[in-house]
């Protein structure tokens, strides 16, 4: 149910206006904090990926080497290391970047436990934010409906 406000009352209409600015400006932001956390995260996986490779001079025992991975630049690795740790996380595993040593393996395991577990911990924040932002909203509603009733009822 939408409140209407009397003309006469326009700075009952400009604070509900700035709160409903100011909840979905909160919301937005942690929605934003949120997937932060998740880049910083698959970037940190990505970094380490690399590192495993290049610790074994990202020779024939690494992923690394059926991508040549030695003669690409630094963009380039990232975006593969990065779109691994991505496809990982997600637990999309398209396999076309396969670990080929344990270490890779043991790393490649825990970082898809790791984006499972996170993964559940973002949809679930997720749906809080948004429950509460509902939530917020109709108490909102609710009060300004009182109000408005009030005024009516006092003839303001």
């Amino acid at each position: 149910m939408r409140v209407s406000i009397p003309k006469n009352f326009p700075r009952v209409r400009k604070n509900r206006h700035d709160l409903d600015e100011a909840s979905v400006a909160t919301t937005g932001l942690k929605i934003f904090m949120y997937m932060l956390a998740m880049y910083m995260a698959s970037h940190v996986m990505a970094c380490i990926w690399y590192f495993i490779a290049s610790y074994d001079d990202l020779d024939h025992t690494t992923w690394a080497f059926q991508f040549e991975l030695s003669d690409k630049s630094i963009s380039e690795k990232y975006t593969l290391c990065w779109y691994w740790a991505i496809v990982t996380v997600t637990t999309v595993g398209y396999g076309d970047v396969i670990p080929n040593s344990d270490e890779e393996r043991t790393f490649a395991a825990l970082c898809s436990f790791v984006g499972s577990v996170g993964f559940a911990f973002l949809v679930g924040k997720m749906s809080a934010i948004a429950n509460g932002a509902e939530q917020s909203n109709i108490k909102f509603q609710n009060k300004m409906s009182n109000i408005v009733a009030f005024m009516k009822a006092n003839r303001f």
